[in-house]
């Protein structure tokens, strides 16, 4: 499951579609957005309800619109805190974003408001931004002062009880940090073997299974759903989507989790085929390869399409095929859409069989490790470009759990976070991990 601290993002979509984006924004709309957002973010620091109210009486808002306002920006100011700006950008003539830092734990978000024609505001979106290329920081530190940088940061987050999990770095073979945080949900102290949630991190294991095949040539990266699930029902999702597209999400399926009867019934999907029906009943956001949607769905998909092609349940083929070949003996496997438990411990074994060409051939590694449909998602894994750095790995998110695994093509590093807390923390140290090594 994705999970994304976002607002009215549906209504930003439509706004666009009225509004030509890309359109020219002339110097006096790029004035008045910028001292909208700043307007905004100084408010929004505030922290009081009344000044909120103030400011979205005067934007124009109606009663209604200004309650919802107030209580989901004190929401929002209860779990962020205060922020200080650190970049701003006129997206459109009718969209500004502030990268700003929070002051609590140094984590980076992006406040977005998106107004009328005129500029005057409509809503605002608060997501999680991430470490970025513009905030690499100048000279480069030796290994000591990571360490220590590190470990004080985790300490920081652990002593106010919003995270609580494993951390760990290694420099290509060697590890020079790891450490335990806080409890489990049994009470007690985490240590370097527990065992940990995964949720989407467990995507890559679905991934790497999907290019073994192709790597065999038992399927085909372009080859459509229909070929490998001819009794599949719903026919437009069989015969337009392709293995490529569920790879990178841009296959236009939805994602389960959004589903009632799945919502009311999880406990009874247990295997592949439990969630044929949701699947069969499912409808295409957009025309596959057109554009792109985080889709648990279509991860689903993939895993029944390893079951038909291998004869082999979904668990079975991942235990042979990657656990055994990794050396991970402390891994449970969830379902194609990631899930299961693992340890730190484990997924550097499987960082290293990746690296080694023990999982995939060499050619298939540097696919899996390279290709990207927009410099980000790749063939079930994220990238990102910091520096002279290619991070490659991917994430999790889901009650309870956030995990986030990183792999530094570049200079050998790997880095693991896992966690038994509530998303986005675990994120925030990776990107303080990123901040730290990636260094001009």
């Amino acid at each position: 499951m994705k999970i994304v601290y976002i607002i009215a993002f549906d209504l930003f979509i439509n706004l666009c579609s009225i509004y030509n984006i890309t359109a020219q924004t002339s110097t006096i709309q790029k004035d008045k957005l910028t001292e909208l957002i700043n307007s905004f973010i100084d408010v929004y620091n505030s922290g009081n309800s009344l000044e909120y109210k103030n400011w979205f009486v005067n934007s124009g808002l109606n009663k209604t619109e200004i309650e919802n306002a107030v209580k989901s920006n004190l929401n929002a100011y209860h779990y962020i805190g205060k922020v200080k700006i650190r970049k701003t950008d006129i997206i459109s003539p009718i969209n500004v974003e502030a990268w700003v830092q929070t002051i609590a734990y140094d984590s980076w978000w992006k406040f977005s408001i998106v107004t009328d024609s005129t500029q005057n505001f409509r809503f605002r979106i608060i997501q999680p931004a991430g470490f970025s290329e513009s905030f690499i920081h100048e000279g480069k530190l030796s290994e000591s002062e990571i360490v220590s940088e590190i470990d004080s940061y985790c300490k920081r987050l652990a002593d106010s009880n919003v995270f609580a999990g494993n951390v760990f770095i290694a420099d290509k073979e060697r590890v020079i940090y790891s450490k335990s945080f806080g409890n489990n949900s049994l009470g007690k102290p985490n240590n370097p073997e527990q065992q940990f949630g995964l949720a989407s991190l467990g995507k890559m294991f679905t991934a790497v299974s999907v290019l073994q095949l192709i790597q065999n040539k038992q399927i085909s990266l372009d080859s459509t759903a229909a070929t490998y699930l001819p009794q599949f029902k719903n026919k437009i999702i069989a015969k337009e989507v392709t293995i490529r597209h569920l790879l990178t999400h841009t296959s236009g399926m939805g994602d389960f989790f959004e589903n009632p009867d799945y919502q009311k019934n999880a406990a009874n999907y247990k295997t592949t085929n439990d969630f044929l029906p949701i699947l069969e009943s499912d409808s295409l956001g957009f025309k596959p390869g057109s554009s792109w949607q985080y889709s648990n769905s279509g991860f689903i998909l993939l895993a029944l399409i390893i079951e038909k092609v291998t004869e082999k349940s979904f668990v079975n083929y991942i235990e042979n095929n990657i656990l055994k070949k990794s050396g991970m003996t402390m891994t449970e496997v969830g379902s194609g859409a990631g899930g299961g438990l693992s340890t730190v411990p484990d997924l550097f074994h499987f960082a290293n069989a990746l690296k080694s060409n023990k999982l995939l051939n060499e050619e298939t590694t540097q696919l899996f490790f390279e290709y990207t449909v927009d410099g980000t998602w790749g063939l079930g894994s994220v990238h990102q470009k910091l520096g002279t750095e290619k991070i490659f790995g991917h994430g999790g998110d889901y009650e309870g759990v956030c995990t986030d695994f990183g792999m530094y093509l570049n200079s050998g590093h790997t880095a693991i976070v896992l966690s038994n807390t509530d998303p986005p923390f675990a994120h925030f140290i990776s990107d303080k991990i990123k901040e730290l090594i990636i260094r001009r």
